[in-house]
């Protein structure tokens, strides 16, 4: 093994500084007038997560229930989460949808959940 990646939250070791300072830099290649007071201000801002809905979407046609995502099984079990269709459905109907709704005709709102 030539490396060792760590998740650099301070669980496994207090790598904070060693962050701080390759994060800088990094910053400073992009944005050349980047201080140690930008980085102050950055901490604690997080990551968001996007999906790529045209990869994400099996065939638009179907419902969650029938697999229209690819995250699902061709019965519509989800592959990577605890969380059964029948709660989905309930979290769903309280945004206007439903597992049982052909993903194409949900709603903005119903698709974000």
């Amino acid at each position: 093994m030539r490396a060792v990646v760590f998740d650099m939250d301070g669980v496994i070791v207090d790598s904070e500084a060693q962050w701080k300072s390759l994060e800088g830099g990094y910053f400073r290649t992009l944005a050349p007038a980047w201080t140690e007071a930008h980085d102050e201000r950055a901490v604690g801002l997080g990551v968001e997560d996007l999906l790529d809905l045209d990869l994400l979407v099996r065939d638009p046609a179907l419902t969650l229930r029938a697999g229209a995502l690819n995250v699902s099984t061709p019965n519509g079990y989800l592959k990577y989460s605890q969380v059964t269709l029948e709660v989905l459905d309930q979290v769903l109907r309280a945004h206007g949808g439903s597992v049982d709704i052909p993903w194409r005709d949900l709603g903005e709102e119903a698709r974000r959940v």
